[in-house]
């Protein structure tokens, strides 16, 4: 048998989520070597000393950026207070800037005068393979101006898979590779509940909030 994984660190004024994202992104800079990382990933008793320590390695201390959201509560609002909230635990500093619909659109798809911004992959069909393809540095509803043709190449492979397994295999370098190099990150997966009175017959829950959205065939029982 394998050796028990350890306890999880104490994370001290950072999220382990965000700290991770940290880590990567000073490996890719250069900033620390990967042994070092995978010392620190280890530790089961990260001490705030230490943070700092890799904190100033990566020079991330006063770094400020523009982020782009949108003026809906749910979820964004909620989430970039989230995230504004993460990123200043580790020194960073966004500027938040929250608009009505049309202006976020225009910013985000036209303008693109922003460092980073929110956005979302709603689709309605449930075909994983066709939901990654917002990932791609090409797609044209891809906006965070990266380039990157070998993720071309894998999504072509994953195109091309014949079985489940190969799929999957193919998916999870997919994966490696957006988050790794791709100028992208997920926030929240989100499973959307409506609650409704007992009385309203007709309603059925589906994967999209897309879908089954017409009035049509709901009715009260009352």
């Amino acid at each position: 048998m394998g050796e028990s994984a350890p306890d999880p660190p104490m994370w001290t004024g950072v999220s382990e989520f965000e700290f991770g994202r940290l880590i990567r992104r000073g490996r890719a800079r250069g900033s620390l070597s990967f042994d070092e990382i995978i010392d620190v990933l280890r530790d089961a008793e990260l001490t705030p000393e230490l943070f700092v320590e890799v904190h100033a390695a990566l020079e991330a201390e006063g770094i400020e950026f523009d982020f782009n959201n949108r003026g809906v509560d749910q979820p964004y609002k909620v989430v970039g207070t989230w995230l504004v909230d993460q990123w200043r635990q580790v020194g960073l500093k966004p500027i938040q800037r929250v608009q009505p619909s049309p202006q976020f659109y225009a910013t985000l798809r036209k303008k693109k005068d922003f460092d980073v911004t929110v956005d979302f992959n709603c689709q309605s069909v449930v075909n994983p393979i066709a939901y990654v393809s917002k990932f791609l540095c090409s797609a044209g509803n891809h906006y965070s101006g990266c380039e990157n043709a070998k993720l071309d190449a894998i999504y072509d492979r994953l195109l091309k898979a014949e079985t489940q397994a190969q799929q999957r295999s193919i998916m999870r370098e997919f994966e490696t590779e957006v988050f790794d190099t791709a100028g992208t990150n997920l926030t929240l997966w989100w499973y959307k509940i409506n609650p409704h009175r007992s009385y309203v017959k007709g309603w059925k829950i589906a994967p999209s909030h897309y879908l089954n959205q017409s009035l049509d065939q709901i009715w009260l029982d009352k």
